[in-house]
């Protein structure tokens, strides 16, 4: 349809919307209800006409015909006047015609993989880049590319799960965490492209401060107090409501785990990778530990429990960079198990008589001689246990930052 011809059907057509108001209250009346009807039937016609001039949209024909951009930008004008569900519908159809190549390429076997996750974000950033211009014809009021970006995510994600479901095998640990990796990079993106704001991912535990200084104690109370003083902060950052109308950016759509979430069931791998990895650092550890302080130490600790509670941080750090759900839980029991061993070798490693020397310093056997050396890794072993205690308290109180 021709631009003059559009903005002057938007016109009328708002003029006789504002008088069919007026006889809202004789709409029984034959006549009044006649007229009401070929209202009706002219709404639906212009509807179908709005709607074969945008199907030509994407096809090459914008760049043929000079002012079709024009016509459509005019044709928006026509679709507002008209009732909300025409935009709607509008839009809605728009986006399944730009998602339809995404659908066909995406679902074919050369990129039906999970290693070329990646390469379908980069389709919808090329996407969205190339076709800006063109789409400043759509008011902004409509929020196409926002809309847009919501259903890419829904089919990615429902195409995800297909992928991820139909393993034939476990997946590739370093493939599964890059394409989470790539994804979480992704939807982040979104989320402050359309309104969701700046996200931390920064998490973790600083027990690298208790290597600082020479007081355990001290450490330990300081990082107490950041983090309870950063309670005290983060009391009212909870997640946003999640309201109903989700055609505006801001309005509640959450892109953070759209797409991320699907991969949640699938991370058991992971889990299984970081307690090996984990176990083989605590061999490794205990059996480099001296089992004796050098001189001049005040911390009068083993070197292996503080290594012990930093490699457990860089795994939990690793984790909640990539979920903060039940892979992040079931991680926390592999720290137990970690911590349990290690409470193991500790008791192992106790001088001969070492438990007759606690009993007897109960009251409850006679003295038993031991040298001064086994005295001091008793001593050390004690402390060492003490020290573990209050810390693994400290990673539950702080836990709730992660």
């Amino acid at each position: 349809m021709d631009s003059l011809f559009l903005t002057v059907i938007d016109d009328v057509y708002q003029a006789v919307n504002q008088l069919c108001s007026h006889f809202e209250a004789y709409r029984d009346i034959p006549k009044i209800t006649e007229l009401r009807e070929k209202f009706k039937s002219i709404k639906q016609i212009l509807k179908s006409h709005v709607f074969s001039d945008f199907s030509s949209l994407g096809t090459g024909k914008e760049t043929e015909e000079s002012n079709l951009l024009q016509q459509l930008s005019d044709a928006c004008l026509v679709v507002d006047a008209l009732e909300p569900s025409v935009r709607e519908d509008l839009v809605k159809n728009f986006c399944n015609r730009e998602l339809t190549s995404y659908q066909q390429i995406f679902e074919g076997a050369e990129l039906a993989k999970l290693d070329k996750t990646e390469r379908r974000y980069a389709w919808i950033k090329r996407r969205l880049r190339t076709n800006e211009e063109i789409w400043k014809i759509f008011p902004p009021s409509w929020h196409v590319a926002y809309l847009l970006c919501i259903q890419f995510c829904k089919l990615t994600r429902t195409q995800l799960v297909d992928i991820l479901d139909n393993l034939k095998e476990k997946p590739d640990v370093g493939t599964l965490l890059m394409a989470l990796q790539r994804t979480l990079e992704f939807e982040e993106e979104l989320a402050e492209k359309f309104g969701g704001g700046g996200h931390n991912r920064e998490t973790g535990i600083d027990i690298e401060e208790t290597e600082r200084g020479n007081n355990n104690g001290q450490a330990v109370l300081d990082i107490r107090k950041k983090y309870e003083k950063k309670l005290g902060k983060g009391s009212g950052n909870e997640e946003q409501d999640v309201r109903k109308d989700l055609s505006a950016p801001g309005a509640g759509f959450n892109f953070r785990g759209i797409i991320s979430s699907c991969f949640e069931p699938h991370l058991t791998v992971y889990v299984e990778l970081e307690e090996k990895t984990l176990m083989e650092s605590l061999e490794k550890l205990v059996q480099e530990e001296t089992w004796d302080i050098e001189e001049g130490s005040q911390t009068h600790i083993l070197s292996s429990s503080m290594q012990v509670f930093l490699i457990i941080r860089r795994s939990l750090k690793r984790c909640s960079a990539l979920t903060k759900n039940q892979t992040l839980f079931n991680l926390f029991k592999v720290f137990q198990r970690i911590l349990k061993a290690y409470a193991t070798k500790l008791f192992a490693k106790l001088p001969k008589g070492g438990t007759g020397i606690v009993a007897a310093a109960t009251g409850m056997d006679g003295q038993i001689k031991t040298s001064d050396r086994d005295e001091r890794i008793i001593c050390y072993i004690v402390n060492t246990a003490e020290y573990c205690h209050k810390t693994v308290s400290l990673l539950l109180e702080c836990s709730i930052f992660v």
